[in-house]
């Protein structure tokens, strides 16, 4: 259960929940339960036995962090992200959430640290991909962060912000032409978006 402007979580329709029920009654027994969270393991089918109560509630443990990290709070959202609660530690979201916010606090290495680590927890996506590009040119290392900056571009050619990171990524290598091309895309989807067109007028392509 979830809200789905909040990234690492899902929504479910209250007919898909109810199936959903269905299944951990008939097929899961409960592994692990605390006070905010219930692990299930699946097992072979059996006779539907009774659910324990599930705090869906604590599904939101971030809703009001991404709220502050969204309003550019990211001290704020950041103390959320960096004590996540106990089955939300080694997810990749939370640490895709730490290194958007350490990019907004201008932490460049805690921010490619967090992607990486997200990375190595097995989550991918635009949003890691974007985030080391950022990380990388902010540390003055646009070599080492152009593939990544190419990959959030291609898995999200719709994102003004992936198009600029690639357009400054390009620059930063020497690309110019590309670079040029990359800023005018970002301004076509976010024309109204100031800072793309001070990056290409820095660049010319205006």
């Amino acid at each position: 259960a979830g809200y789905r402007h909040i990234p690492g979580y899902f929504d479910l329709t209250a007919t898909e929940w109810r199936e959903f029920k269905r299944f951990l009654a008939s097929r899961t027994e409960v592994a692990w339960q605390t006070d905010g969270y219930v692990l299930f393991r699946i097992v072979r089918p059996h006779p539907p036995r009774p659910l324990p109560a599930l705090p869906i509630y604590d599904a939101l443990a971030y809703a009001e962090a991404d709220r502050a990290l969204s309003e550019g709070r990211a001290q704020a959202a950041l103390t959320v992200f960096a004590n996540p609660p106990p089955l939300l530690r080694d997810v990749g979201a939370t640490y895709i959430r730490q290194g958007d916010a350490y990019l907004l606090l201008d932490d460049a290495g805690r921010a490619r640290r967090a992607f990486m680590r997200a990375l190595t927890l097995g989550a991918d996506g635009p949003r890691i991909r974007t985030g080391l590009a950022q990380a990388h040119l902010r540390l003055g290392r646009p070599k080492e962060g152009l593939a990544h900056a190419e990959s959030g571009w291609r898995q999200n050619p719709l994102s003004a912000y992936a198009a600029a990171t690639l357009a400054l990524t390009y620059q930063r290598t020497g690309r110019i032409d590309d670079a040029r091309r990359l800023i005018r895309q970002s301004i076509r989807l976010r024309p109204d978006v100031a800072d793309y067109r001070n990056i290409a007028r820095q660049l010319g392509a205006l």
